[in-house]
């Protein structure tokens, strides 16, 4: 027996939500209307005066050729290339290291590169973390690292004592299993948030769709990936693409050329020169031959996030990536660009939307993206297919395309201002053979970008009949109205790793109230489920270094208590008595509203599911779907007062396995995700021993334990009393 856990454990939001503001889509347009300008107005000049100096724009001079900052480049004889970019405006120096590595195979190990890469500065074989992280604090640098570099930045004067450590870093590393204990526990509470988090689980899926999970861009972090990752696995991955003769060493700021070799050759040049490495195969994305719709589904959502998304061919250094910028930036790429226009400002339908064009050495991918409200999501993709069509078929005005290219023209000078971005220019030239004046002679291309070519990149690069649409949302209010938008008129379903699933629409074998008396009897069946006349769970949970405990009561007489403590200290109180309710949270008293009321109605009797039928609680079997690696039936439980939340029922043992609701805060609604295992009978009742909370504002997921239960042992009846 465990439903009681299910709305208990909920009450751990709502802490951290008293002052979380989470954003969602806004419910009217936000589009300006010109009739309420006029006001104010009496400065703009009349047309045709002498005043008149904005009805005309100045013409334009020639594209200026840009001089990038100077940057210099030399070797080590262990084959490390080593860029140098003076800036002496102020007395610091960054460094990166920087395999020349675009991707690699991790297979079964998904999330392989990321773990080794963040060991990398846990521990040396000279200094422990905490030395690591004390010496550099001393000196005010800073050191991180990632899956193909490390990066650090000093004050000048502290150079030697920065790359003392630096270097033992890169050249020394140990490994440490505490340390890689802790980064994969951290990561498995990151990767159950981002199961909740529908930009995150969009992104996976697309690159699924995009590349396929044999392609090093489709691998998606899971939690059986990152089971069988070891500490031997980071040494090899290490070993293997931590190479001098196939990395950079960037050095920017105050520093010349003379001391940039001593400093070099000092701490980098008995870095061991390796064989290259090999690069594993990986097969080339298939483009997609026709729009296919691929949905996600999100239960309790309130909103969508749809991306349309393709791989392009269009390689680094293609003539074409100018001209394509252009394109994008006018398609999404900055605030006033059109899909931002119409799905914002014309419609109302979101908070924002945007494009990318993104490549590398390897492939290109092209992604259009927005959130929208769930009653709006096909209106909102027949807007988003209507404004990229216009670009393939019309030809942008003079107005709108000179605007976009003063705009990245702007962006472009911006980023000369940082010797950083003058070295990434001086690595790219590097990596991918670039022409010496590649960037000094960008202006000048952009320049003579015309509308013309915008058309043509727009029926080259823009397919939006070629594409995957994905979706994340809510499959009940969504799923069935963007059919039309797939060629084939089918939609292809998958979990949020890019793992296609079966969802039932047939007909199913099992009625509502078949689910219902199968999880009742799996939890010890109905007599003895009507004997329990109350019960006292406690649950705990380490979080952030401290015990966080939970203690609820309830009764079969409509009674409910909950308190939540963090490491000894009171944090919540909820109680529930017969249609009344009180809360404090942290020792301030908080309304209880008729939505906070009905929820705690459900919570307050020991299993809520026993008395379904009475309050007129009415379910429907949306199908079948895979829950943590379990069939399960999906089932959207509806109250007489309209309230609804989903539930996922075990097909083979008939237990609860998920729960998923939509909760609300400071007027905002979002969604939280609970989810249930470890089954025990307590007296000839099953309870579930595990619980874990995510989503709806909570730092990352909280796991609850159940430490004890206590069943028919009378509570004194001052707990539920309401002041």
């Amino acid at each position: 027996m465990n439903i009681f856990n299910n709305f208990s454990i909920k009450i751990l939001a709502t802490v951290f939500l008293i002052s979380s503001m989470i954003h969602c889509t806004p419910k009217t347009g936000t589009k300006i209307n010109k009739e309420n300008m006029k006001t104010g107005a009496t400065d703009i000049p009349v047309k045709g005066s002498t005043a008149d100096f904005r009805a005309q724009a100045p013409k334009a001079g020639p594209a200026p050729i840009i001089k990038i900052g100077k940057s210099e480049e030399f070797s080590l004889d262990n084959g490390l290339k080593v860029i140098v970019v003076e800036n002496h405006k102020i007395p610091r120096v960054s460094y990166q290291v920087l395999i020349d590595i675009e991707a690699w195979k991790e297979g079964d190990k998904a999330g392989l590169g990321d773990i080794a890469g963040d060991l990398l500065t846990r521990g040396t074989t000279n200094r422990t973390k905490a030395e690591i992280d004390e010496a550099i604090d001393f000196i005010g640098a800073n050191i991180g690292s990632g899956a193909t570099s490390l990066y650090g930045s000093a004050l000048t004067k502290h150079s030697d004592s920065f790359l003392e450590v630096y270097s033992d870093v890169l050249l020394n590393p140990a490994f440490p299993q505490k340390e890689f204990d802790k980064i994969v526990k951290l990561t498995a509470s990151n990767l159950a948030s981002s199961k909740d988090d529908a930009s995150q689980i969009t992104s996976d899926v697309s690159s699924v769709v995009n590349f396929g999970k044999n392609h090093p861009y489709g691998e998606v972090l899971t939690e059986a990936s990152l089971a069988k990752i070891t500490v031997a696995d980071c040494k090899a991955f290490m070993n293997k693409y931590w190479n001098p003769a196939q990395a950079y060493l960037v050095m920017v700021g105050d520093i010349n050329l003379a001391s940039a070799k001593m400093l070099a050759e000092k701490y980098f040049g008995s870095w061991k020169k390796k064989p290259n490495f090999k690069m594993a195969s990986f097969p080339q994305p298939e483009f997609p031959t026709s729009r296919t719709v691929d949905f996600v589904n999100k239960a309790g959502a309130v909103q969508s996030v749809v991306n349309l998304t393709y791989p392009l061919n269009m390689p680094m250094g293609s003539p074409d990536r100018t001209a394509a910028s252009v394109l994008n930036s006018i398609l999404g790429g900055y605030f006033q660009s059109r899909i931002n226009q119409n799905l914002r400002e014309t419609h109302g339908y979101t908070y924002g939307a945007r494009s990318s064009i993104n490549s590398d050495a390897i492939i290109a991918q092209f992604s259009a993206m927005t959130s929208v409200r769930n009653e709006v999501t096909d209106s909102a993709i027949v807007e988003l297919l209507f404004e990229v069509q216009k670009l393939r078929q019309e030809l942008v005005g003079e107005k709108e395309l000179d605007m976009v290219k003063n705009v990245l023209a702007g962006s472009f000078g911006r980023r000369l201002e940082n010797p950083s971005n003058v070295a990434t220019f001086a690595l790219n030239k590097s990596r991918y053979n670039y022409p010496e004046d590649y960037y000094d002679t960008y202006l000048d291309r952009l320049s003579k970008v015309t509308a013309a070519d915008v058309k043509a990149m727009a029926q080259k690069y823009l397919t939006p009949n070629k594409a995957h649409l994905v979706v994340v949302g809510s499959k009940s209010e969504v799923a069935d109205k963007l059919k039309k938008f797939a060629t084939d008129g089918k939609i292809n379903f998958y979990n949020t790793e890019g793992e296609p699933i079966v969802t039932v629409d047939e007909e199913l074998s099992i009625s509502i109230d078949e689910i219902l008396e199968n999880y009742l009897q799996a939890l010890g069946g109905p007599e003895a489920i009507g004997k329990i006349n109350s019960f006292k769970t406690v649950m705990t949970s380490d979080f952030q270094g401290m015990t966080l405990e939970m203690t609820s009561n309830v009764t079969n007489k409509e009674q409910l208590r909950v308190e939540m403590t963090i490491g000894g200290n009171p944090m919540q109180t909820q109680i529930y008595n017969s249609g009344k309710a009180s809360m404090e949270a942290m020792g301030q008293k908080m309304p209880a509203d008729e939505g906070i009321i009905n929820e705690l109605k459900y919570a307050a009797h020991p299993v809520p599911e026993f008395m379904y039928k009475t309050w007129g609680v009415k379910g429907a079997i949306e199908g079948v779907e895979e829950i943590n690696g379990e069939q399960a039936y999906t089932v959207i439980w509806k109250a007489p007062e309209g309230r609804t939340w989903t539930e996922y029922y075990s097909k083979t043992s008939g237990l609860k396995l998920r729960v998923v609701t939509q909760m609300e805060a400071s007027g905002q609604k979002m969604t939280q995700t609970i989810d249930l295992g470890d089954y025990k009978t307590v007296e000839g009742i099953l309870f579930a021993h595990k619980s874990s909370l995510s989503g709806a504002g909570m730092p990352g997921k909280i796991e609850m334990d159940l430490k004890s239960v206590e069943l028919n042992v009378e509570p004194n009846p001052s707990l539920f009393e309401i002041n």
